[in-house]
């Protein structure tokens, strides 16, 4: 468990793990409070935020923030990552590791034509992905599985989905009918899936959505989807109109989605998910930044 220490009035705040059972605790780093922390795997850590902080004045946009250091937070050696290409937006939670080496996605925008791009941290080299889609769509959601393969999604009337996608496949495949599979959930004909969505392990897709995006009185519903059994489930779990984040438990038996209310965005809370059991449990005014396996 990943834990903040901050003093009112300081620039800085610690970063602490602590183990569930409370017997260990130990710093892993100090940083801005304009920065922001990301367990990416079960060994690192990732502090996001801009290269050049102090030209800022007031809040950080958070299409300017990029990844920038890395740190393992149980031997504590921590990598300075370089800024990824000027004039460019880092892909939320596309940062990964894999093999000794560090990705991450971004994309630019050139008169209203937006393209796609995998950054290699190791080579300072950029290659353009999914060249099939056609990212002029808003409902397009792009990001990287647990596994360390790739994805990509359209969200309409259900969801067209490409999944385990390997860096040749994102790299060079171009016909859309032959990458992407088609969802469609029946008695939901309205259904628009939110990008917000998360895959698994094995093979779960995690999808929010909303019957109609402009009534922010109408719920947030959740489903879960095993894409290779073909089996929709529906936990009946319904939030208040949301900005909703997914986070997996590493033996996949839980679901963390962070909720954050439209209509006020000062509300927020954890609402934890058992997927044994169906059973759930809510932690208000917190935001979880994901589960960690101590050692």
């Amino acid at each position: 468990m990943a834990i903040f220490y901050w003093q009112k009035g300081s620039l800085t705040e610690s970063i602490w793990i602590r183990t569930i059972e409370g017997k260990k605790l130990w710093k892993a780093a100090d940083i801005s409070v304009g920065q922001r922390v990301f367990w990416v795997s079960d060994n690192e850590i990732l502090v996001t935020g801009v290269p050049n902080e102090t030209d800022y004045e007031g809040r950080i946009r958070e299409e300017d923030t990029m990844p920038l250091i890395s740190i393992d937070p149980f031997t504590l050696i921590t990598h300075i990552l370089s800024p990824l290409p000027a004039g460019t937006i880092y892909v939320p939670n596309s940062y990964h590791s894999e093999d000794g080496n560090s990705y991450a996605m971004y994309y630019n925008q050139d008169n209203q034509k937006k393209a796609y791009f995998l950054y290699d941290y190791t080579k300072g080299t950029s290659t353009p992905i999914f060249p099939w889609i056609d990212f002029s769509d808003p409902t397009i959601g792009v990001g990287i599985r647990p596994n360390g393969l790739y994805y990509v999604a359209s969200y309409k009337s259900g969801v067209d989905f490409a999944l385990d996608l390997n860096f040749d496949e994102i790299a060079h495949i171009n016909g859309y009918n032959e990458a992407m599979k088609h969802l469609s959930i029946g008695g939901a004909h309205n259904l628009i899936i939110s990008p917000m969505f998360s895959l698994t392990k094995s093979n779960i897709l995690i999808l929010t959505g909303a019957n109609d995006l402009s009534d922010n009185q109408k719920p947030t519903p959740i489903y879960l989807y095993d894409y290779e059994a073909n089996i929709l489930k529906d936990y009946c779990l319904e939030l208040v109109q949301s900005s909703v984040s997914v986070d997996v438990s590493p033996d996949e038996q839980f679901v963390a989605f962070t909720v954050v209310e439209f209509l006020d965005r000062d509300v927020y809370y954890i609402v934890i998910l058992n997927l044994n059991t169906g059973h759930y449990s809510v932690i208000e005014n917190m935001k979880a930044i994901g589960f960690g396996v101590a050692q």
